[in-house]
């Protein structure tokens, strides 16, 4: 009975061990992952180019967050396959409930949060053509959220696209 419990406890050390081995080399690979991005700006559209480099596993861009006051400045529309939807919150009476109805309200003041999904494929040019009534008054930072699966779990990551002021 003491040795099939011992080596029944031995085999899962050693499954746990090379599970853990699998999640650390996953991560070191995630740090090589890059997304190189390329912006041009015109009289009616923003258009990004986002390449994934550095991994071979495919992931899907599923939010875009864009200043709210920059955004509006230039009547920015969402790109193809993703629409407006600010954080929401339920009703509740707690303290902490208090403060995470003031966060929602306040980043749904400060920002635009459009959702949904656009497979980033490892090496493929992935395009957003953002439709815009005016020109960039200022620089600001479009942010790009993409998740992918690891294992039992997932990972989630970010890139950002520097827009510059643009006269034209």
């Amino acid at each position: 009975m003491l040795k099939t419990i011992l080596i029944s406890f031995g085999v899962l050390v050693v499954v746990i061990a090379f599970y853990l081995c699998w999640i650390i080399s996953q991560a070191a690979k995630a740090a090589e992952e890059k997304v190189f991005i390329d912006v041009h700006v015109s009289a009616n559209q923003i258009v990004i180019t986002a390449t994934l480099t550095g991994t071979n596993r495919e992931y899907e861009v599923k939010e875009i967050v864009v200043s709210r006051e920059w955004g509006e400045a230039i009547g920015i529309m969402p790109p193809d396959g993703f629409s407006e939807q600010g954080y929401t919150f339920e009703d509740a009476s707690s303290l902490e409930d208090l403060e995470a109805r003031a966060w929602v309200e306040a980043t749904n003041a400060e920002q635009i949060r459009l959702v949904g999904a656009l497979n980033l494929a490892p090496g493929t040019a992935v395009t957003f053509h953002f439709p815009i009534s005016g020109a960039p008054p200022r620089t600001s930072t479009i942010r790009f959220q993409y998740e992918g699966r690891l294992g039992i779990g997932g990972s989630i990551a970010f890139f950002n696209a520097d827009v510059q002021k643009t006269e034209i």
